[in-house]
């Protein structure tokens, strides 16, 4: 585990997404941030961009590692610069913030959505050929959740009926854990404010 911020921020979730040994990382990212993460996650591959010319990267992907998808603002050279490390599905979408609105869980092959996103959230379910968990909610379901192949992290004040899915906050109560955090099966890397006793609810993910 680690403690960073990022661009001054500890909501360090909206600046990268990991498909476990992979990952985009915004250009934002300094090298000695660059290096916490990628020793701490392991990973082996590393792409830094943005997403429709911002730096919160995370904000705009969800997918997998075989595939991600990314909203149809995305800039071509940002989309070619992508496509080095995976699979890239373009969707012109009502909501572009795609990483803040919508989870996937590779564990469970499911992608969370809010009920009020299900037309949308049924196309993105079908490209990656996922089963679809809606929540009754007016939180931002992307933002609330983040996973890997142990358990689900997830906002307190979202209700999930699924065994491994466990409530926590991070940044010190912050309950949006998927802008809060930098996950995968090796690590987890955490917003500078999260507290000793936040850290110890995370142990038993590895």
């Amino acid at each position: 585990m680690n403690k960073i911020k990022i661009y001054g921020s500890d909501s360090i979730g909206l600046f990268g997404y990991i498909a476990n040994d992979i990952a985009v990382l915004s250009e934002v990212i300094s090298k000695e941030e660059e290096k916490i993460i990628k020793d701490t996650l392991g990973l082996e591959g590393i792409v830094k961009t943005t997403i429709a010319g911002t730096p919160t990267v995370g904000s705009f992907i969800i997918g997998k590692k075989d595939l991600i998808i990314v909203p149809s603002s995305i800039y071509e050279e940002e989309l070619k610069k992508l496509e080095e490390l995976f699979r890239v599905e373009v969707v012109d979408v009502v909501n572009n913030a795609l990483g803040n609105n919508y989870y996937y869980w590779p564990k469970k092959n499911l992608l969370f959505a809010a009920e009020d996103t299900k037309k949308e959230a049924k196309l993105l379910a079908k490209k990656l050929n996922a089963d679809l968990y809606l929540i009754d909610t007016d939180i931002e379901v992307g933002s609330s959740l983040i996973g890997n192949s142990k358990m689900l992290l997830h906002n307190p004040d979202i209700y999930i009926d699924i065994e491994d899915a466990k409530p926590v906050t991070l940044n010190m109560g912050d309950k949006f854990v998927g802008a809060a955090a930098l996950l995968n099966d090796k690590g987890i890397v955490v917003g500078s404010k999260t507290t000793g006793i936040e850290l110890i609810e995370l142990q038993d993910l590895f």
